[in-house]
């Protein structure tokens, strides 16, 4: 519409700016046009909405129409309300009598109502507990108690139901407690993994075993050196307060889902709603002391369900066996109690963080918190009185170590001192048995009950008797049982540590079981250890022990692979060092320790050995009486000539037996007659009687037992050392070197023995063997053909020697005794003859019988003909020659002599009358001969 008139507007002003009549008229030409296009516009448009307009009109009549009707009816209500109000005016009191009595009915049923709920508490409240959603059910009860004791407070019908829902009261109390404790010690531990029981924060899981205090304590008391330890311990707790605390979500109120049928599958949301329950009922410093009085029965308790767990389980595999100690049984017994309490104080830290959040949100007054540290200390307390019992420790209750301090008005002293209690006697009471625990534990949840206790076996820990330890044990208590336990002792020890060290509290943390295990360790075990070695050592190696031979030696012999006995003090103290290389294995920290008990047993057996061997080689003299003690030549020679020793060191025999290469100028037999010249070159011009050699068959035969046992005992000790070096790198050289050093004495002396008897066989042949050759220069026509007596003892003598020997030592140490025995023979036989005054037939008759009886001797012994004797019978055959002879024979080198063996038997030629003065000029053909052959 506005357009329009714009439009006539502009239409009217410029035909008033038109002057010209023309241009009026084309002016209103072109207004006409427009104006018919206008209504030709107009009448189409209303033309198509002609429908659309006739219906507005329609419903424009129709609403006008209605209106009107809504007047009147308007009108018609005014009046009516205007009647009404004067009507009402008139009945006012009637109508506020009627409302007040609506109000007092209305008021009558909601009480009806909120008695008819508290009626259906009861049920609501068993219906709620049966399903476990303790949280509604303790707001239900604080509710309907508020309600019972203001809004219907004076309704004398529900006394019996107020005084039904206070006991209930209490009696929710006292179950969320026993639940809350059955969720600690019960339920936790068959909940929570492995992984949920792991420190985050195990990066302290690599440090070494000297964290401990127990380990600190350790070092100091065996004065080690603890510049470097102590630089390291305190960098490691550095690094330790570094490592962040977890965090946990901290949430006020939990929200319990009351259509879960399983609350118990999220334990630590189960027991954060078992706590907040608590609040709701107030009894959170009831809960409190409860928790903190049962605490230590509790976890004694842990020990016997986790024994009579472990026995079960045992008898089921067939392990336990009453015959045997099974030591294992008890590893397995603390693995599995201890698995327990990692569940029970990750439990309590569960419970003591949503205490924590009241505490500090909630502001709740006067709630004394105990902490973490007080469950580790009970469980350590525990745990002590458990090893006490398998340990069979004399550290009892008067010991520091176990009086631990409790921060509670409790004693712990009173906890672990024996007690005469007298219970009351019952015929059929299983509550001591075996199984009872298990037993009763399946009953209570086979009827839904939760153990607790203050029913049952338990309930003496509620009554002022502290709960014993189960009477039957699952292996023989014993000192000796740390071995099995002392490696996992330490880990519950760092898992301690770790434990505490995230804690943040005032109460000091204890490690009283690192130091009662570091006092046994050092105080009872290893003392105990080093009496039943040194014990061991002394009974062994007494007078009435040395020689005895091992009683169960069959076994050794395989090992050995030999049928040899050794001696049973060296197989025994073997056995016991033996067991101090498994100890080192156990206990690694007291490795230095143990080697200084095993390095003085060896001392002792060592100086034991060496008092044997001189006992054995003693000949004569007995200190008494102004008689100085002899040992025999054989001993001298071994132990004090040191020429003698290193040239029998250089034999290829020794060489073979023990394995070594020497380089070798010579040949065997080149050797073998050196040492004989050797030999006869140190003896001289002595005479070896008989009270310088060993004429004990006995002491013969247990030199080489002594020797045999020496050098086994001394290999087997040698690798036993070098296997607990490989084993402990830790340990300093020095620390091994004393005890190679003390071993090394044990293998000298086991190759001295040997080099004894080496010599003793040699100092027989130069007892017997001159005096009968001195024997056969007189010897006469009748007497030539004869057996010489000396000779004949001589071979029953080396009969016997060998006889024995060979009991005692391998084939090749034999051969190396007897080996060049020939040689020496000879070489006595040919150089005693210097001392003949006169050789005739018969002497020489003599000697190739003594020869022939030598010889065949010998091959029995040896297995091999001695070529070497032949050599002195062929020498003494010279003796039959003229000097012209003998001259001519070593002309033509037909025997093959020495030079100083063809001037000796020129010599002993010429003591005959018959060649009176011809030595000197024989003598010097045979020197002008050896000079020419020289020269050539």
């Amino acid at each position: 519409m506005a357009s329009q008139q714009s439009v006539l507007l502009n239409a009217i002003r410029r035909l008033i700016l038109i002057n010209d009549e023309e241009d009026r008229r084309d002016e209103q030409v072109k207004l006409e046009r427009q104006l018919r296009e206008t209504d030709l516009e107009l009448q189409g448009r209303v033309t198509e909405n002609f429908d659309k307009l006739r219906s507005v009109l329609e419903t424009f009549n129709s609403v006008d129409e209605k209106v009107r009707v809504s007047q009147v009816k308007v009108a018609t209500l005014r009046n009516n309300l205007r009647d009404c109000k004067i009507l009402l005016r008139c009945k006012r009191d009637d109508l506020q009598r009627l409302w007040k009595e609506q109000m007092e009915q209305k008021k009558v049923i909601e009480l009806l109502e909120e008695v008819e709920r508290m009626k259906a508490i009861p049920d609501k409240l068993d219906a709620l507990c049966r399903t476990k959603h303790f949280k509604t059910a303790a707001e239900s009860l604080v509710e309907s108690i508020v309600i019972l004791g203001d809004r219907l407070e004076g309704v004398e019908a529900l006394k019996d139901l107020r005084n039904d829902i206070a006991t209930r009261k209490e009696t929710l109390k006292s179950q969320l407690i026993d639940e809350l404790h059955g969720c600690i010690y019960f339920k936790a531990p068959q909940t929570f993994t492995e992984d949920e029981l792991t420190p985050k924060h195990d990066k302290l899981s690599t440090l070494p075993s000297a964290i401990s205090p127990m380990k600190q304590q350790s070092l100091k008391s065996h004065s080690r050196s603890r510049s470097q330890t102590a630089v390291m311990l305190e960098h490691q707790i550095s690094m330790a307060n570094l490592i962040p605390k977890p965090v946990e979500k901290e949430c006020i109120e939990i929200i319990e889902d009351v259509n879960n049928l399983n609350p118990e599958a999220d334990l630590p949301n189960y027991m954060a709603i078992l706590v907040e329950a608590l609040y709701i009922l107030d009894a959170i410093p009831n809960a409190l002391e409860a928790l903190k009085s049962r605490m230590l029965g509790e976890m004694k308790l842990i020990i016997q369900r986790s024994s009579t767990e472990v026995r079960e389980r045992a008898e089921k595999s067939g392990e336990l066996s009453p015959d045997q100690n099974q030591q294992s049984l008890l590893k397995m017994l603390l693995d599995t109690a201890f698995m327990k309490y990692k569940s029970v104080a990750r439990a309590h830290q569960i419970v003591l963080k949503r205490l924590s959040i009241f505490e500090k949100k909630m502001k709740i007054d006067n709630l004394y918190l105990y902490s973490i540290v007080n469950v580790w200390n009970d469980i350590q307390r525990v745990i002590m009185r458990m090893l006490q019992d398998y340990l069979d420790t004399s550290t009892g209750q008067n010991s520091s170590t176990l009086t631990a301090v409790d921060v509670e008005s409790r004693d712990i002293n009173s906890f672990f001192s024996k007690k005469n209690i007298h219970p009351r006697q019952s015929l059929f009471h299983l509550y001591n048995s075996t199984h009872s625990i298990s037993i009763m534990s399946y009953m209570r949840e086979s009827k839904g009950a939760i153990p607790s206790l203050l029913e049952g076996m338990v309930d003496d820990s509620t009554m002022g008797h502290q709960p014993t330890f189960l009477q039957e044990h699952l292996c023989t208590p014993q000192f000796r049982n740390i071995t099995i336990v002392y490696q996992p002792l330490e880990k519950i020890c760092r898992h301690i540590e770790l434990e505490e060290m995230r804690v943040e509290t005032k109460q000091e943390k204890s490690n009283e079981l690192g130091v009662f295990l570091s006092t046994f360790v050092e105080d009872e075990f290893l003392v105990k250890i080093k009496e039943e070695i040194m014990k061991k050592v002394d009974f062994l190696t007494s007078d009435s022990q040395r020689v005895v031979k091992d009683e169960q030696s069959g076994g050794m012999h395989k090992e050995r692979r030999s049928n040899k006995p050794l001696l049973k003090s060296c197989v025994g103290i073997e056995h016991a060092l033996s067991e101090l290389k498994f100890l080192i294995i156990d206990l690694p920290n007291y490795a230095k320790d143990l080697l200084l008990i095993g390095q003085r047993a060896l001392e002792t057996y060592a100086k034991a050995a060496q008092h044997l061997y001189y006992d054995l080689t003693h000949v004569g003299g007995d200190g008494v009486n102004g008689e100085l003690p002899c040992v025999s030549q054989s001993h001298t020679w071994a132990v004090n000539n040191e020429e003698m020793r290193n040239h029998i060191i250089r034999l290829p025999m020794w060489s073979s037996l023990h394995n070594t290469t020497i380089s070798q100028s010579n040949t065997d037999q080149t050797t073998l007659e050196q040492e004989s010249w050797i030999v006869l070159d140190q003896i001289g011009s002595l005479e070896i009687k008989k009270n310088l050699i060993i004429t004990s068959v006995a002491n013969i035969r247990n030199l080489g037992l002594l020797h045999e046992s020496m050098e086994w005992f001394s290999n087997k000790i040698k690798n036993l050392l070098t296997e607990v070096a490989q084993a402990h790198s830790s340990l300093k050289s020095s620390e091994i070197a004393k005890l190679h050093e003390v071993n090394s004495t044990i293998s000298k002396l086991s190759d001295h023995i040997l080099i004894t008897l080496h010599l003793e066989v040699r100092m027989h042949c130069l007892h017997y063997l001159p005096p009968a050759v001195m024997r056969a220069g007189n010897t006469n026509e009748e007497e030539a053909a004869i057996e010489d007596v000396g000779i004949k003892e001589f071979n029953r003598d080396l009969c016997s020697l060998e006889e024995q020997l060979a009991l005692q030592l391998s084939d090749m140490k034999l051969r190396f005794l007897f080996d060049g025995i020939g040689h020496l023979m000879a070489t006595v036989l040919i150089n005693t003859g210097k001392k003949l005054q006169r050789v005739d037939g018969f002497c020489i008759t003599r000697m190739s019988v003594i020869v022939f009886l030598l010889q065949q001797n010998l091959t029995n012994i040896t297995m091999s003909r001695e070529a070497e004797l032949d050599h002195a019978r062929q020498f003494y055959e010279l003796m039959r020659s003229t000097p012209q002879a003998l001259l001519t024979f070593a002309t033509e080198q037909e025997y093959n002599f020495t030079n100083a063996e063809y001037e000796q038997a020129l010599a002993m030629i010429c003591k005959s009358p018959d060649y009176k003065g011809e030595f000197e000029r024989i003598q010097e053909k045979l020197r002008e001969h050896f000079d020419a052959n020289r020269s050539n």
